[in-house]
């Protein structure tokens, strides 16, 4: 039996705590301190977040091109996700996490605030950052490229037909995550400036 399989002959037949946004989810679980799994399906792919006594321990991902567990699974949260949430035991819930505990949960239990401005700091530069991934030369569209700073997803999506995707950033330093296409999870490092052009990452071959 495959692995979204046994998660949901593990809620067939329960009854929902109710449907959440991923920040309402945490919210809501780690309030209750409940132990469950809490599911969301969009454009071909399902997600599962697992809770143990109110705290997000594990994630799963499952698509077309097949699983991603932990912390590689939170990465590709855009956090607009409609979460349905399930009770279990939670030794049933432990037993679970085992196999895709989630080890850095700031993806998870991202911050609002920053994004909002510091009253008597002066304000930072805004601007779109652009990139354009290619493989060996050729454009790689339908890549997932994720935008983290201070360990905090600020942005995720997939690049276009010409490899090309864009983020709305202050200036600053960040951390960018891709995968897919056959490649491993990989993250780099990059300062975004005022008038920068469009930056290419090249990931070689697959």
């Amino acid at each position: 039996m495959k692995d979204e399989d046994i998660l949901d002959d593990l809620i067939r037949g329960s009854s929902p705590l109710g449907r959440f946004s991923l920040t309402e989810l945490v919210a809501y679980v780690g309030q209750k301190r409940i132990s469950g799994v809490a599911c969301a399906r969009e454009g071909g792919k399902r997600y599962y977040v697992l809770f143990s006594e109110g705290e997000p321990e594990g994630a799963e991902l499952f698509d077309e091109q097949g699983s991603l567990f932990g912390n590689a699974a939170t990465y590709h949260l855009k956090g607009n996700e409609a979460f349905t949430l399930y009770a279990l035991d939670t030794p049933v819930a432990d037993r679970l996490i085992l196999r895709c505990r989630v080890f850095d949960k700031s993806h998870l239990k991202k911050n609002i605030s920053v994004s909002l401005p510091q009253i008597g700091k002066k304000p930072e530069g805004i601007g779109i950052f652009s990139m354009k991934v290619t493989g060996e030369g050729t454009p790689l569209g339908g890549m997932q490229v994720t935008i983290r700073k201070g360990g905090q997803v600020l942005g995720s999506d997939m690049t276009n037909r010409e490899g090309r995707v864009s983020f709305k950033l202050l200036h600053g330093r960040y951390e960018c995550v891709v995968s897919g296409k056959g490649y491993s999870l990989r993250a780099y490092d990059f300062v975004f400036n005022p008038g920068q052009p469009e930056g290419v990452l090249e990931l070689g071959p697959a």
